[in-house]
């Protein structure tokens, strides 16, 4: 229920500046496997068109080889707004964020009433370049810099 009305509450408060970015064929450039590895972490994100309105993610990080992290997300297309929802472990329920820019290289959600993250941006680096950088809209913040496996198709 609690998902819900968070994102009733989204579709009420999304700026209408951002409705350019209607469809997700606006961000299509999103789709793939993308890889970021620092050291002994490597962290993964995949995106698929899983159909209709939707795209289905899967976040990953490894230590050392070992699964640390996991997450789900999806962008979903609802009255011609965008929204991400994110599932993690440690929350009982999914976050949605709700669509506030769009350019052709970037995207960002927002969500000012979660903890953290609040905002979550996507930006394409070129064709095989894509960064992700989460923060709680003020000084706490990471950025996670991948590079698209190129024996994955589009």
């Amino acid at each position: 229920m609690r998902i819900t009305l968070l994102t009733i509450l989204l579709c009420l408060t999304s700026p209408s500046w951002a409705q350019h970015c209607n469809s997700l064929t606006s961000i299509d450039w999103l789709l793939g496997e993308w890889v970021a590895k620092n050291g002994d972490r490597t962290s993964t994100e995949t995106w698929l068109y899983a159909g209709g309105a939707t795209y289905e993610g899967v976040g990953k990080t490894f230590s050392l080889g070992q699964l640390k992290s996991e997450e789900s997300l999806i962008i979903a297309e609802m009255s011609g707004v965008l929204y991400l929802i994110a599932k993690v472990n440690h929350n009982a329920l999914p976050v949605a964020f709700g669509l506030v820019s769009c350019t052709v290289n970037s995207v960002r959600f927002e969500n000012l009433a979660h903890d953290f993250p609040k905002r979550i941006e996507y930006k394409r680096e070129g064709e095989n370049q894509l960064a992700a950088y989460v923060s709680d809209a003020e000084s706490k913040s990471f950025s996670v810099h991948f590079t698209r496996k190129v024996d994955t198709p589009r």
